[in-house]
């Protein structure tokens, strides 16, 4: 999967001259590392993916686990393939519904009767995901590439420097 933000973004948001290459794989490294990290903290997906997961049925909704749900592929429940006429989504709560938008019935009951494989993500993922993960790698960068920065009242050798800015995962 891609980072939501690019090598290049990342090196102007460092300051890294588009020519200096020595910082490329481990820039690429914490892009993914800084994306998986907002995802979870956000508890969505920020990058376009595709998505299979078993639910258990019984109820008119199942939650999808990544929202927001850009499209649905295949919704199988119970073995049998359903069509786009036999089930609703709300695509921003990540709730599908089995039945049309002017009929509900329940997903058939049972355990791991529900499998759905859809898309999820976003398209253009939020301005403060981004510049969040570029803030992040900045920050790895800074502390390992070029060596802890200190903060107004902090002497340089401080060996948590930084984590204060990051939220706890």
């Amino acid at each position: 999967l891609l980072p939501i933000a690019s090598l290049a973004d990342v090196r102007a948001h460092c300051s890294i001259s588009a020519t200096d290459t020595q910082y490329d794989e481990r820039l690429r490294n914490w892009l993914a590392w800084a994306t998986e990290q907002c995802e979870r903290y956000a508890n969505r997906a920020l990058r376009r993916k595709t998505v299979v997961e078993t639910h258990n049925g019984g109820g008119c909704a199942v939650i999808l686990r990544e929202p927001p749900v850009l499209s649905i592929t295949t919704v199988v429940e119970n073995g049998v393939t359903l069509t786009a006429a036999d089930y609703t989504s709300d695509t921003v709560s990540g709730l599908l519904y089995r039945g049309g938008t002017t009929s509900s019935q329940d997903w058939y009951d049972g355990r791991q009767t529900v499998v759905v494989t859809y898309v999820a993500g976003y398209t253009n993922p939020p301005l403060v995901a981004v510049e969040t993960v570029l803030d992040i790698v900045k920050w790895k960068f800074q502390n390992t590439a070029q060596g802890p920065r200190p903060g107004f009242g902090q002497s340089a050798d401080m060996a948590n420097y930084g984590t204060d800015a990051l939220p706890a995962w």
